[in-house]
């Protein structure tokens, strides 16, 4: 490669000018765990250090060269400032407020993104940061000024950072055990969900290209390999012994809470993400005639996953899956049926929190005061204001005798849906919130299947995960488990969803010798 003789710099009042080119780009270095260059150069047979702070590598080239000129020929150093690089905070807020357009992905994707970097930094000194939503609708969440991240700068985040992480996330664990390898692949998941916040898209077209910030070269983060030596994870079916205990307890959840229920039937009969069962609709259940392979025709059900006005799968998740007629018919039963669960009629309620103090009624009905509560506002059933039974006892007002008192209006409406009991409505019909949301349906079936002998950390995905396992020892087909679960890669059926539930008891054996 021919040496480079001259070299064109920028002055610091915006002229130019031409220098000799002292040292070439290549007999500069990179300081090990630090964000800076380093080159030598003799200077009347003595041999100088000079050093630049500037990250990319081609600028501190040139800022090295024009500090050996200024001190050759003015006979003093001119050091570049060191960059001003936004601080972690106000790249994760950027990133958070970015509209959908821009980001193309959600803001609950970009916060689980931010979520990771707390994690990823919760082994520096500092108060940990916290959040809050910024609108009264809930649909951007900004991180709070006096926490830690104020005075972590993006240049910080070096592969030094990393490994330092590294060491204090996996701080009393054995190396080569299990224990040792299952935190090893939780401390990679996090590094992979934080390098996403400096990618070339969000560095270009957010950080540069909206809010200016300088934003240094993140390839040497973003590229810092996995630990290595780490097996993957394994996906291996649960306990048929304990499997069998759940399925014999099944039909008294039936009975608890309905939407509890579906969601089992949806995730192990059909194997369906918890985010399809949340939208799943009776319209997505349907049948139709195919060819059986034998010359004739047979009757195929299917559930058919299709986006929602109000939500869009995940990618490649659009389409059929087959699924039992036994399926179909439990799923289509439920369709109309009430999802509440009453201790007395609806108008024996109106006249009982009529007739006495609610906590009395709860206590009869076996409803906490507040569940009481809820039933009322859910079927429209009026209460007595506060403090109404002590005027009552007092005399001042006459005892309804669970009659509503005039001026007092009812309008019980029973959630028993039989009037909108149509293709087009949601499965689940209360508990749909969202996962995190104490009350999902997810989250009550965990509870639910803990209680019953489960012992695992997941109960949905579980759920979905032993569907595809099932369906891979009755077929022998990884690709029709993938094609059900509609996995983008064979890869990721293999390793995570398909072991065999049963297993051939034959096994090859040595002959004796004659």
């Amino acid at each position: 490669m021919k040496k480079q003789t001259t070299l064109k710099i920028a002055n610091d009042d915006g002229t130019s000018e031409t220098i000799p080119c002292y040292l070439q780009l290549s007999q500069l270095f990179k300081v090990p765990n630090k964000n800076s260059w380093k080159g030598r150069y003799n200077i009347n047979g003595k041999r100088k250090w000079f050093s630049s702070p500037l990250l990319d590598g081609d600028d501190a080239w040139r800022d090295i060269n024009k500090q050996i000129n200024h001190l050759l020929v003015k006979g003093k150093r001119n050091v570049a400032k060191r960059n001003v690089y936004p601080s972690l905070l106000k790249v994760v807020n950027a990133m958070l407020a970015t509209a959908y357009e821009v980001a193309e992905n959600a803001e609950d994707t970009r916060f689980t993104y931010a979520s990771c970097l707390r994690t990823f930094t919760s082994h520096l000194p500092g108060k940990e940061p916290e959040w809050e939503w910024t609108d009264t609708s809930k649909t951007v969440r900004q991180f709070k000024e006096g926490s830690k991240w104020d005075k972590i700068t993006v240049n910080e985040l070096t592969p030094a950072l990393i490994r330092k992480f590294r060491v204090a996330y996996l701080k009393g664990y054995t190396p080569k055990t299990m224990d040792y390898n299952i935190r090893a692949r939780g401390c990679d998941s996090v590094l992979k969900s934080v390098k996403p916040i400096f990618s070339k898209h969000f560095t270009k077209n957010v950080y540069k290209d909206i809010h200016g910030f300088k934003m240094p070269d993140m390839a040497e983060f973003r590229e810092m390999p996995k630990i290595p030596n780490i097996p993957p994870a394994q996906y291996v079916a649960p306990d048929e012994a304990m499997i069998n205990k759940v399925l014999g307890s099944i039909d008294k959840l039936y009975e608890e809470c309905l939407d509890t229920w579906l969601t089992f039937i949806l995730s192990y009969a059909i194997g369906l993400r918890w985010s399809e069962i949340r939208f799943a609709r009776y319209s997505w259940f349907s049948h139709e005639m195919v060819n059986d392979g034998k010359g004739g025709r047979a009757k195929r059900y299917f559930c058919n996953v299709q986006a929602t006005p109000e939500w869009t799968p995940k990618a490649c998740s659009l389409g059929k899956v087959t699924i039992s007629k036994e399926t179909y018919d439990m799923v289509l039963a439920t369709n109309g049926v009430s999802r509440e669960r009453l201790k007395a009629t609806p108008a024996e309620i109106q006249e009982l929190v009529w007739s006495k103090p609610s906590h009395h009624v709860a206590k009869q009905l076996g409803y906490s005061d507040v569940g009481l509560g809820k039933v009322c506002s859910r079927l429209g059933i009026p209460k007595p204001p506060r403090g109404f039974w002590a005027r009552v006892k007092a005399g001042e007002v006459p005892h309804p005798q669970g009659c509503l008192p005039e001026g007092v209006s009812s309008s019980i409406n029973v959630i028993t849906l039989e009037e909108a009991g149509n293709a087009d409505e949601r499965v689940l019909k209360r508990y749909n919130g969202h996962a995190r949301c104490h009350s999902s349906a997810n989250r009550r079936l965990k509870r639910w299947m803990k209680k019953h002998g489960w012992d695992r950390l997941r109960a949905c995905h579980e759920m979905r995960a032993y569907n595809g396992a099932m369906v891979t020892t009755m077929t022998g087909s990884l690709y029709e488990t993938q094609k059900r679960l509609r996995h983008r890669q064979s890869r990721t059926t293999e390793r995570s969803y398909a072991d065999l539930v049963a297993h051939n008891t034959d096994a090859v054996s040595f002959s004796k010798a004659s």
